[in-house]
């Protein structure tokens, strides 16, 4: 099929990132492809990834950020339209808004297999938190979540909500040692490594850039293994939503206009509540 520009004189304001400068530009309106589905968006959650592209942590250029989103369909040949969805970010190589174009524009073309109609417009742009907060856990040992703040304590009350006996643990907690810690920080590997049992697991999740040196010594005496967790099934994230509405939504702070985008940044670096930004 032929790719063509439906309604090009329609403004779509985007996020971009260029070289060390963010800007709200216009940037046309997407393609119409095969397979694909053009979403309006409404939603949008500021995620700690985005403060750190905006704060020149990770290095991009030329790139529309973002990738926590929710909005309604307005074409497709397979979604009905206006039907409200969320949104995989996910690609293979990377995610929306950090490797290629994200979801932080008005209009964004998005492949159908990434999309997920939801229930509730505002929890829809949490799916990709939810669906890297649902780690399926083999283990008959103690568990601890080692972090501080919202996303270390969303995970923590999500694994207990599983059925699992959870500890949140910190740096300045009193010195446990655990089978089963998930690494829900940066900069602290080598306090995880003293508070995990002889033989015990260390999981890491989240996308820090730091690069984190670590005691190997104290690491291998103690016969630890490391393991990684990206995302899970996001159909079970949906459900989970669903599910947990009330609960999801004592973790939910306030939205600002798309205008006021710098504002929000600036407040969701220190809010313990998930920042959004709107159309």
């Amino acid at each position: 099929m032929k790719k063509e520009i439906l309604y090009p004189e329609i403004e779509n304001m985007a996020l971009i990132k260029n070289e060390t400068i963010v800007s709200l530009k216009d940037i046309g309106y997407p393609e119409i492809k095969t397979g694909y589905s053009i979403i309006k968006v409404k939603y949008m959650g500021i995620c700690k990834t985005d403060i750190d592209v905006v704060d020149n942590i990770f290095t991009i250029d030329n790139i529309v950020i973002g990738h926590e989103i929710s909005g309604y369909i307005v074409q497709s040949d397979i979604i009905k339209k206006g039907n409200y969805v969320g949104v995989n970010p996910y690609t293979q190589d990377g995610m929306h808004g950090l490797t290629e174009n994200g979801y932080f524009a008005e209009y964004i073309s998005v492949p159908n297999k990434d999309i997920y109609i939801a229930s509730h417009k505002l929890l829809a742009t949490y799916l990709e938190p939810i669906a890297a907060s649902l780690i399926d856990i083999n283990t008959k040992g103690t568990i601890a979540v080692y972090g501080q703040g919202r996303i270390p304590t969303v995970l923590t009350n999500i694994l207990i909500k599983s059925g699992l006996d959870v500890d949140l643990i910190y740096k300045d907690s009193e010195f446990k040692e655990y089978d089963y810690i998930i690494n829900s920080s940066s900069g602290n590997l080598n306090d995880i490594i003293d508070r995990t049992s002889q033989n015990g697991k260390i999981l890491l999740r989240g996308r820090s850039s730091i690069n984190e040196e670590f005691n190997t010594f104290n690491f291998i005496k103690k016969g630890l293994s490391i393991d990684s967790s990206y995302y899970s099934d996001f159909n079970k994230a949906v459900e989970f939503i669903n599910n947990n509405t009330e609960f999801l939504m004592s973790y939910m702070g306030n939205t600002f206009n798309i205008h006021y985008w710098r504002e929000a940044m600036n407040i969701a670096r220190e809010s313990d509540k998930k920042i959004f930004l709107k159309f």
